[in-house]
C-alpha cells in the first residue's frame, strides 16, 4: 500500500511526527536516491527550498536547504559525478536559472522528468552532501512555479572557476545626466551597453578568495582601463514615476581614488554613485551591478 503525502499534509502533522518521517525517508547516501529526491515525475517537489521562497511553499522535507560551495568544495563534487551531470552543470555556471524543459525530450541530456530526478538532480545532491558534510544540504532552488531551477550565486560562480568559464557581463542601470532613471531599451543605453559588452570581452577577473583586488574593484577598474569614463553621483532626492533614487552627476578627476575608496570605505552602497559613460559629455550613464 501507498500513502502519498503533499506538503500541506505534512505542515499538519506535529513536529514529533515529522520527524519520525525524516528518518524514514532519510537513508544513507549509498541508497538509490534520498528522501528528497525520491519525487513523481513532472513535478519539481523535493529540488530545495529558496530562501526567496512564498511561505507555505517550502517542499515535503522543511530542512532540506540550498547551500553554498567554495571553489575547493565544487572541485571535490565535480571530481565524483558523471560526464554527463558536469556537462549539465555548466547551465548552472551563470547563476541564472535554466528551465527544467531545456535539459529533457528532444535536445536535452534526459529523457524525461523522472531520469532527470534519479540520474542528475539526486545526484549531483547526494554527491554535495558527501562534500559538505550536511546530510540536508541541497544544490538547487527552483521558483514559484517549479519550471527552472538555480543554484546560489557563490556556488555558480565556484562553478565558473572549476570549469574556467567567464565571468558573466554585469547587469547595469542607466540613468541621465539629471540623475534620474532611464529605460534599458533607450536608444542611448543600447548603445552604451554594447560598448560595456566589448570592453567585459576582454576581461579575466574573478571573484575568488585567491584574486588580489575586491571583485568590485577588479570590475571597476577593468571598465576604467577600457577607456569609460568615470562619474560620480550624489544622491539629491527620490524619483516617484520610477521608484529610484535622483543623483547629482559630476565628472571624477582622479577615477582611481574614487574606485579605491568606494569600494574601501562603502562597499556596497558606495558602489550605488559610480557611473560609467562612454565619454565626458555622455548623455546616459551606466551603473555595475556588482
Amino acid at each position: 500500500m501507498m500513502i502519498t503525502l503533499s506538503a500541506n499534509d505534512i505542515r499538519k502533522l506535529s513536529p514529533a511526527c515529522r520527524a519520525e518521517l525524516m528518518a524514514l525517508v532519510m537513508p544513507s547516501d549509498n541508497d538509490e536516491l534520498t528522501g528528497d529526491d525520491r519525487v513523481p515525475a513532472g513535478t519539481l517537489d523535493g529540488i530545495g527550498t529558496a530562501d526567496e521562497a512564498a511561505p507555505n511553499a517550502e517542499d515535503v522535507l522543511e530542512e532540506k536547504r540550498v547551500v553554498d560551495l567554495s571553489v575547493d568544495e565544487a572541485r571535490d563534487l565535480l571530481a565524483n559525478i558523471s560526464d554527463r551531470s558536469k556537462d549539465t552543470l555548466k547551465r548552472f555556471a551563470s547563476g541564472k536559472p535554466v528551465a527544467l524543459s531545456s535539459l529533457i525530450g528532444t535536445g536535452g541530456a534526459y529523457r524525461d522528468y523522472s531520469e532527470l530526478k534519479r540520474s542528475f538532480v539526486g545526484a549531483v545532491n547526494r554527491r554535495l552532501r558527501t562534500v559538505s558534510g550536511n546530510r540536508n544540504a541541497a544544490f538547487f532552488s527552483s521558483d514559484r512555479d517549479k519550471t527552472r531551477i538555480k543554484t546560489t550565486p557563490k556556488t555558480a560562480m565556484a562553478l565558473r572557476c572549476v570549469f574556467n568559464l567567464p565571468e558573466p557581463l554585469p547587469e547595469f542601470e542607466f540613468i541621465n545626466r539629471e540623475g534620474k532613471s532611464v529605460d534599458a531599451d533607450m536608444k542611448l543605453c543600447q548603445e552604451l551597453n554594447t560598448r560595456l559588452t566589448s570592453a567585459w570581452g576582454t576581461f579575466t577577473g574573478r571573484p575568488s578568495d585567491t584574486s588580489t583586488d575586491p571583485w568590485p574593484t577588479q570590475v571597476l577598474n577593468h571598465f576604467l582601463k577600457a577607456g569609460l569614463e568615470l562619474f560620480i553621483g550624489t544622491p539629491v532626492g527620490w524619483d516617484e514615476a520610477t521608484e529610484s533614487e535622483t543623483y547629482e552627476v559630476h565628472t571624477v578627476s582622479d577615477p582611481s581614488t574614487v574606485i579605491r575608496n568606494a569600494v574601501e570605505d562603502g562597499f556596497p552602497e558606495k558602489l550605488t554613485e559610480v557611473f560609467f559613460g562612454p565619454g565626458s559629455d555622455a548623455q546616459v550613464l551606466a551603473r555595475p551591478v556588482i
